[in-house]
This record gives structure tokens, C-alpha cells and sequence, in this order.
């Protein structure tokens, strides 16, 4: 005879039992549930298991299914109920669960605690337990969002999942500098572990920032990314993995030639950088002095990527697709204004983040934080977009999102823009409001 502990709303055990037979849960009493713990299964390789339901099952038979789990027996803790279930009905075996949803189910009398679960196993290994279910497959992302939204999925079970598949809907941006970085261009350890942990459930996160492949690779190394980033403020997705351009936005002939003939008071500026296709080259007008490029170079002693060019034509030989100048405002404002007014162009005047200096940023029209983030959106195939900022080239980003939210230290015009005001760079603002995302809701369904 197999009993189960009955629990009251509050989900506290009322000292009750009741035996499971079948269709007896239907006269357990008005109030009381019993314990079920199902379980979503999440490969170490980013694949999610279904099962099908044996066609004898009283409930939903034939059914395909994301998850294992079932009735928890008397004395059973929820977590422990749902290792022997996944074990019992997989053979799988894991330490690896998070509570993901707590919630009543008014008609079963249930009381549902839904995890998931990260397996590092043979796929082959998984061992099916006979009367229960039939078969198995194991689907990439896309895959299990196909699978919840076909009529052979169980909706109920939708329902305990749905943070999950918002989750795989959505897609995640945030700047760097002055947004998920502290002012002393660090990263917390608590935000790289909140923001892996997020990604290996399944979180579509990247950054989006005006810094070259060159700069960002040290920075996101410790992240676990697989969405692609966005670098150069847009004019350019990169690999995550291989650390490698995998496109890039590059100006035409025809407005390299017109870029040449509006820059012709160069010297008036600090110094200019041109990004330069496949090596992520920066091009230096040797003609362009101030305390900006001194320290910059002081700052890149290796000189990597750096070249010297000794006519401002030779800044764009070759492919082009992103201007820098840096400055005091006062000097690149005459040149912001004519570069504007000339058009063609994406064209940003912001304040450097950690010194005096400003930077005005020239891409080609085609590219932008923005632009680019909606590009990947549609490659990910996700109906969301969620974005942090702190500046003023995060603005077409957020106007863009579905929400979008601004660092405490944003500036005034980023938060009149945004969904809300979340904690500063130094507070863990981006982490702490990601991890808002999977907070247990609790709830009839």
C-alpha cells in the first residue's frame, strides 16, 4: 500500500495520509494536497529529454513529455521525492536541481514542486521504467519549444514550466563598461556565477559593446556564453566560443571616400581609431597627438592590433567598419556636428565612462547595438528582447526592447528610456535583476 502526506494551501503537512489507488485522489478533501515532484531534464550539452507516457497511463496516455517525476511517498522531502522519480523512470542520476515552480492544481489535489535537473550522463544511458513510458529522444532548445507548443504537449505540465520557456524565449543584452562592469572594469564573482548559472539553465545571454573583439576577450572569459556577442557597438557578431568574427558590418567605397574627405581636420582631435576587418586592426593617424592616445598605448604596450598610418587616407585601406575619435568635447563637437549632418552613418558623442574624455563613434548605417540585436533575435528565433544599459549608444537598444532596464548610474536621458532603474555597476544591478527572473511563483494553475 503505497500513502502520501496530505499538506494544507499553505503547503505545511496537516499529520494526514491518504492512500494512492486509482481515481482516489478525487475524494481527498477540499484543502488538502498531495506532494508531486516533477522534474525537466537538462543535458550537460544544452539537449532536454521528452518521454513518452505508456498508453495504460490513466493520465494523459500516449502523451509526449518534458519531464520525469510523480507522487511523492509519506516522509518524502520534495527534493528527495524528485531524485527517486527521475531515477526510477530515466536511470539518471543528478545533484544538479533547481526549484523552478511551486503551484496547486485544484482538481488532482496536487501540490507540484517542478525542478530542473542538469545531467552530465550517457545519453544513451537513459533507462525507461516499464508501465510508465515507451520511449525517449533528446531535443536541442528549439526542439523542446516546438515540442510546447504542439498539441501533444501536456499543458498542465506548460504551465509549472512556462518561467522556463520565457526564459528560452527571450534574448539577454547587456553593455559592459559602466553597466555589468564595476568602475574598476571588474566583474563580481557573484554576477559570473548568478549569470552562468542563468545561461546553463538555458538564459540566451550576451553583451553588446562599443569595445573590439580584442578587448572583450578577456573580459566575458569567464562567462559561459553561446549566444553570440555583439562588438563594435553593433557592427560586428562574434563568436563566443572560438573568440572569431562571425559577420561583420563594413562601409562601402563610396562612403569610405566621403569619411576621408569630412576628416580632413583630423589633427583638430585626439586620435583616431578605425577598426579593420578580420584582425580587428586599429589604424593611427601618426599626425594625431593628446594625453588620450599617449595613454592608450602606454595602456597597450604589446601593440597588438595597432598600426601607424602616415596619411589619413590609409586609415581606410582595406575593409572599415567603425570610426573613433577621442577628445575633449569641446574639440569633437564641430566634428560630430558635420559627420551628423553629412548622414549615412550611425554617428554617437558620449562621455568616456571612467575619465573626461568623450568618444565620438562613426558606424556604418547598417549597424548598431540595436540593429544588431534585432538581427540576432531573429536568428535565435526569440520573441523577446530584455537589455541593461548605463550610456548613450544603449539608447537605440532600449528603445528597441521589450524591456530595458538602466543601471543606477545610468545617465538621466538612458533611464527616461527605460522599463526601471535597477542597482548601480558596483551593486551588482544586472545580475541581481537576472536573477529576479527565476524566482518561484506560486499559484493555482
Amino acid at each position: 500500500m503505497e500513502l502520501w502526506d496530505l499538506y494544507d494551501r499553505e503547503g505545511k503537512r496537516t499529520g494526514e495520509t491518504w492512500e494512492r489507488k486509482p481515481g482516489n485522489y478525487e475524494k481527498i478533501p477540499e484543502g488538502r494536497y498531495h506532494l508531486v515532484s516533477d522534474i525537466l531534464i537538462r543535458h550537460k550539452d544544452g539537449t532536454y529529454l521528452l518521454t513518452k507516457r505508456h498508453p495504460g497511463k490513466d493520465v494523459y496516455p500516449g502523451f509526449w513529455e518534458a519531464s520525469a517525476g510523480g507522487s511523492a511517498l509519506a516522509g518524502e522531502e520534495p527534493l528527495q521525492a524528485a531524485k527517486r522519480e527521475m531515477f526510477e523512470e530515466t536511470g539518471l542520476v543528478s545533484d544538479d536541481f533547481t526549484l523552478v515552480n511551486v503551484s496547486f492544481r485544484e482538481p488532482s489535489h496536487s501540490m507540484f514542486y517542478s525542478y530542473l535537473a542538469v545531467v552530465d550522463a550517457d545519453k544513451d544511458s537513459v533507462r525507461l521504467q516499464e508501465g510508465e513510458t515507451t520511449e525517449y529522444r533528446w531535443v536541442d532548445k528549439a526542439g523542446l519549444l516546438e515540442y510546447a507548443d504542439s498539441p501533444e504537449a501536456m499543458k498542465n505540465h506548460n504551465a509549472r514550466y512556462r518561467k522556463i520557456f520565457d526564459l528560452f524565449r527571450t534574448l539577454y543584452v547587456t553593455d559592459l563598461d559602466g553597466t555589468l562592469m564595476r568602475g574598476d572594469k571588474s566583474i563580481s564573482e557573484n554576477s559570473v556565477a548568478t549569470i552562468n548559472r542563468l545561461i546553463e539553465m538555458g538564459m540566451n545571454f550576451t553583451v553588446a559593446t562599443a569595445r573590439s573583439l580584442y578587448s572583450v576577450l578577456q573580459i566575458v572569459r569567464p562567462f559561459h556564453l553561446e549566444v553570440p556577442m555583439i562588438v563594435r557597438n553593433g557592427t560586428a557578431l562574434a563568436d563566443p566560443r572560438r573568440m572569431e568574427i562571425m559577420e561583420k558590418a563594413l562601409f562601402t567605397e563610396a562612403e569610405k571616400e566621403k569619411l576621408k574627405e569630412l576628416l580632413k581636420e583630423l589633427p583638430q582631435c585626439g586620435f583616431v581609431s578605425i577598426w579593420h576587418g578580420g584582425e580587428m586592426e586599429k589604424r593611427f593617424w601618426k599626425g594625431a597627438h593628446c594625453e588620450g592616445i599617449e595613454k592608450y598605448l602606454e595602456d597597450h604596450a604589446d601593440g597588438k592590433g595597432i598600426v601607424f598610418a602616415e596619411d589619413p587616407g590609409e586609415l581606410f585601406d582595406g575593409e572599415a567598419g567603425y570610426v573613433t575619435m577621442i577628445d575633449r568635447k569641446e574639440k569633437l563637437d564641430p566634428i560630430f556636428e558635420r559627420i551628423r549632418e553629412a548622414g549615412g552613418w550611425e554617428t554617437v558623442l558620449q562621455k568616456d565612462a571612467y575619465g573626461e574624455e568623450y568618444w565620438l563613434e562613426v558606424c556604418p548605417e547598417n549597424s548598431t547595438k540595436a540593429k544588431a540585436i534585432l538581427a540576432l533575435k531573429k536568428r535565435l528565433r526569440c520573441e523577446r528582447v530584455v537589455v541593461f544599459g548605463d550610456s548613450v549608444n544603449d539608447i537605440p537598444m532600449f528603445r528597441i526592447a521589450d524591456e530595458a532596464y538602466a543601471v543606477e548610474n545610468a545617465i538621466p536621458e538612458l533611464k527616461e528610456c527605460a522599463t526601471a532603474v535597477i542597482g548601480s555597476n558596483e551593486e551588482d544591478g544586472v545580475a541581481e535583476c537576472l536573477a529576479r527572473t527565476i524566482e518561484i511563483p506560486t499559484g493555482r494553475i
